[in-house]
């Protein structure tokens, strides 16, 4: 089955404890993924949907600093939402947070999908000059999904996807 990727939208806010992406249709056994960006310098806070699926943190794949913290969550063989909803509880109210969020067909549901052979870690403004690649490694199953993710330090800009 090839995969097919749809984008679930981004949402932003500086008030409040939780940022909430809602209206969203995702079939059932589908892989979702989230990224989020607070301003927070030392932690992030937690995701949830409506339909009670279980999210877990990408190892390795978060950042923060004085600009921000950002961590990538996802969730696969997913519950199906019909104009659910997508929750982030904010490690400190009121700071600025942006959520952007897609989810993907044709992802293995047997079993968790992450391939933790090919990785790209985080890089900070200071290396931009420079940033990462993923210079060795092999997938461990042909025709998986790869995600980049740019984050930015401005609470209202949106996050950007490349997928392939």
């Amino acid at each position: 089955m090839a995969i097919a990727v749809t984008t679930l939208g981004t949402a932003n806010n500086t008030a409040g404890s939780t940022l909430v992406l809602s209206g969203l249709t995702v079939p059932a056994g589908s892989f979702i993924f989230v990224t989020v960006r607070e301003s927070a310098a030392i932690a992030s806070g937690t995701i949830a949907d409506s339909a009670g699926n279980t999210w877990i943190t990408i190892p390795g794949a978060t950042s923060g600093g004085a600009a921000g913290f950002a961590t990538n969550f996802y969730t696969y063989n997913s519950i199906a939402l019909s104009a659910g909803s997508i929750t982030y509880t904010k490690n400190t109210t009121l700071n600025g947070t942006v959520l952007s969020a897609l989810y993907a067909t044709g992802i293995q549901t047997s079993a968790d999908p992450l391939d933790s052979a090919v990785t790209a870690g985080p890089t900070t403004s200071a290396a931009s000059a420079n940033p990462p690649s993923i210079t060795s490694g092999t997938p461990a199953i042909s025709g998986e999904l790869f995600i980049g993710v740019t984050v930015s330090s401005d609470p209202t800009t949106l996050l950007t996807y490349t997928t392939d």
